[in-house]
């Protein structure tokens, strides 16, 4: 009686967390995320700016970032605004740009508490348009998101957007 009702409420069960679950294993760009929060640097945005961005000027002063062009050195912070539709959970960070060569960044975000940061490395060998870097579990008992910080490490890339996705409500 109990293995005959065991592999429906399987199935049950994956239709009701579908896209919780399968959406960022067969969309690990998350370029179908049906939640988003986002600011754009390549062209003029309609909606909210979901993330106020700064770069560290040359005394380590918070410059607004402008443009998305970045070079080897340089280091952006992200921090999220208030904005109507920007707040809901996000369990991952994506930033998409243009490499113009050779390069490598580091994507961080920061515990808002200081309990440590999830990140990656990141590294190319050519040119390409359209390269996403994105950062998962980045909200979970263990790690409330802060701060988004990018070091451009090596190379030159054009940032066009920086979002904060999700696959749940």
């Amino acid at each position: 009686m109990g293995r005959g009702r065991k592999y429906p409420a399987m199935g049950f069960a994956v239709l009701l967390g579908g896209c919780t679950i399968v959406g960022p294993i067969i969309d690990p760009s998350l370029d179908d995320a049906p939640v988003q929060a986002c600011t754009r640097f390549d062209a003029a945005e309609s909606g909210p700016q979901c993330l106020t961005v700064f770069r560290r000027g040359p005394n380590r002063e918070a410059l607004a970032l402008t443009s998305g062009e970045l070079v080897a050195g340089d280091l952006i912070y992200a921090t999220r605004t208030g904005a109507e539709g920007c707040e809901s959970r996000f369990t991952h960070v994506v930033a998409t740009g243009d490499t113009a060569g050779p390069g490598a960044l580091r994507l961080d975000v920061g515990d808002a508490i200081g309990r440590g940061d999830v990140g990656r490395d990141f590294a190319w060998d050519e040119a390409r348009g359209n390269r996403r870097w994105s950062v998962g579990r980045i909200d979970r008992p263990l790690h409330i998101p802060g701060t988004i910080r990018l070091q451009m490490r090596e190379g030159e890339a054009r940032l066009t957007s920086l979002c904060l996705k999700t696959y749940h409500d």
